[in-house]
């Protein structure tokens, strides 16, 4: 076993639960940690705990056709879930303890360029409506 700060809650997790592995107790205990940290940035410690998911779930109220199958959506998804951690943190006056802004910031390029990719090559598959929508994307944006 390790020395990790998480270990004193995996040891009082298998004491509890002594039938199974004891990597699974320790890896439940890393993951809460994890958890805490996390939420710590995403919901601000005490506040609605589930604050990231809830208003970015309002954030799609507002398109209700869009189809999340389409990997494009899943690229957004994830940019959309970044942009409000950013906007929370700065709403707060807050870095961040896990990641930093920068960070996050960059994650948005990152996002944004996999969906581009991703559109791109839509653009070229044979899916004619998949192509068609792209493509109207595309011109729009090229318009602009």
């Amino acid at each position: 076993m390790t020395n990790a700060p998480y270990m004193k809650l995996a040891e009082e997790l298998m004491s509890q639960c002594p039938n199974g592995d004891p990597l699974y107790m320790e890896i439940t205990a890393e993951e809460m940690f994890l958890y805490n940290a996390k939420n710590g940035d995403y919901a601000g410690g005490g506040e609605d705990p589930n604050g990231n998911f809830n208003r970015t779930a309002k954030i799609y109220e507002n398109y209700p056709n869009l189809r999340m199958s389409d990997p494009r959506m899943v690229a957004l998804n994830l940019f959309i879930k970044q942009l409000d951690q950013i906007l929370w943190s700065l709403n707060r006056g807050f870095e961040g303890k896990v990641e930093g802004l920068d960070a996050r910031l960059a994650d948005l390029h990152v996002y944004a360029k996999i969906a581009r990719v991703i559109n791109r090559h839509m653009m070229d598959e044979p899916n004619e409506a998949l192509k068609t929508a792209a493509k109207e994307y595309h011109e729009v944006v090229s318009d602009s």
